[in-house]
């Protein structure tokens, strides 16, 4: 009799047991559950805006109309959630020239930029306003003879240019072979000024200037905004 009532014991426990268990998340809202527990809120609504990895997430210190600027420029440009899982400066120059990411890249650089102009002038290592020109972008993501992007030939080139300098008889020659080029002419032709040339974390320029100034003496790039 004792070993009946035991076991009517344990059945109640682990009746009442399973009550007290929290409800499983529903597998459909996962994504949602995150995006809740990763504290994003809409900074249009007063809040802190307090987003996980995004296309502007790297921002420093972003004031509230600068938050907001970033708000609606992801709410107006949903396909940056597609295109972007960390900040612009770490995609590749052939996700950023995608047909599908590039002119929400532009679009949303440009309405960041506006809004965020303290921050990104102050901040060298920011790419987001670079890729607000729209002429530069696309000068950067054309592609050359050799099917290569221009911001990659731009960089390659620069990298040619180093080592020409530390050899003792470079010849203009080589310097013209390097830099005089359809692809580098026009990606600096887009800008006014060599600083302003699209840039990713892995494709920029030391020293912008230093190097046009190289295509302005071998290759005469003369555009009167470059000066």
């Amino acid at each position: 009799m004792g070993g009946f009532v035991f076991v009517l014991f344990l059945l109640y426990l682990n009746i009442h047991l399973v009550k007290c268990l929290p409800e499983p998340l529903p597998i459909g809202n996962l994504e949602n559950t995150f995006d809740r527990l990763s504290g994003t809120q809409d900074a249009g609504m007063g809040g802190d805006f307090l987003v996980k990895e995004n296309f502007a997430s790297d921002i420093l210190s972003p004031s509230r109309e600068c938050r907001e600027g970033v708000a609606r420029a992801l709410l107006r440009h949903k396909a940056l959630g597609g295109c972007y899982r960390l900040p612009l400066a770490f995609a590749s120059v052939d996700t950023v020239c995608s047909a599908r990411c590039l002119p929400a890249t532009i679009s949303a650089s440009q309405m960041i930029g506006y809004a965020c102009s303290n921050e990104l002038d102050s901040d060298d290592e920011s790419v987001l306003g670079s890729w607000g020109n729209g002429a530069a972008a696309r000068a950067a993501c054309k592609l050359d003879a050799s099917g290569t992007r221009c911001l990659a030939r731009l960089i390659t080139a620069s990298v040619e240019v180093e080592n020409l300098r530390f050899r003792a008889r470079s010849k203009s020659q080589e310097y013209t072979r390097v830099l005089c080029n359809d692809c580098l002419r026009g990606l600096f032709e887009s800008v006014q000024s060599p600083s302003d040339v699209p840039r990713l974390y892995m494709y920029r320029l030391l020293d912008p200037a230093e190097f046009f100034q190289l295509g302005v003496q071998y290759c005469h790039w003369n555009r009167s905004t470059n000066h």
